[in-house]
């Protein structure tokens, strides 16, 4: 009992580490934020972080994980559920969208961020970014394949224009806006439906 106790003891600090660490890089950032400030919001000993992590930049890297990790599971999910691609498309908007709310400060980390992850941290996380690339991409080339979509424009091109402009997202809704993000997600669906559909 003692051993199973001891077991959820070290999860809850490496949780709290890491939910500290995101709170602090969201609101100063990275590389102001020290070892020293996110163990004392955690309310933890520096030795207790350094016995779940190497570095603070490992934190970072699993920061992003959590996020671009879910997001694969999602777009895989969408992209295998036999749906065709103008529906794929409308529920990857919505389901990439709203999950906007869950992962704000996972995602505005990512973007504010990223460039200081180095090495083998790096490559991990732009492979897995490569990842969700790969399956919008799928999707549209699906569409242009099976003629929902027009043949005439550029699957890469058009992949890397949703992801931006998904990710944009961030920067500027508030919860307390006029629009839901699931409202966003259908406006900018249709932006995008009416231009992909073939004529």
């Amino acid at each position: 009992m003692g051993q199973l106790g001891e077991v959820a003891s070290q999860s809850d600090t490496r949780d709290l580490l890491i939910e500290a660490a995101l709170v602090l890089f969201d609101t100063n950032g990275y590389p102001r934020t020290s070892v020293e400030e996110i163990v004392s919001k955690a309310k933890v000993t520096k030795g207790a972080f350094y016995h779940h992590f190497e570095s603070k930049e490992e934190v970072l890297e699993i920061i992003h994980n959590v996020y671009v990790e879910s997001q694969i599971e999602l777009c895989s999910r969408i992209v295998s559920s036999g749906a065709n691609p103008r529906e794929q498309l409308r529920e990857l908007a919505r389901a990439t969208i709203s999950n906007l709310n869950q992962y704000r400060a996972h995602v505005s980390v990512y973007m504010q961020d990223r460039r200081f992850l180095t090495g083998q941290r790096k490559k991990n996380v732009l492979e897995k970014r490569s990842e969700i690339d790969k399956l919008f991409n799928t999707i549209i080339e699906d569409g242009v394949r099976t003629g929902y979509f027009r043949s005439d424009l550029s699957p890469k091109l058009i992949t890397f224009g949703i992801i931006g402009m998904y990710a944009w997202v961030i920067n500027w809704w508030k919860p307390s806006g006029s629009l839901s993000l699931e409202e966003i997600a259908d406006q900018y669906v249709e932006v995008l439906l009416n231009g992909l559909n073939k004529q």
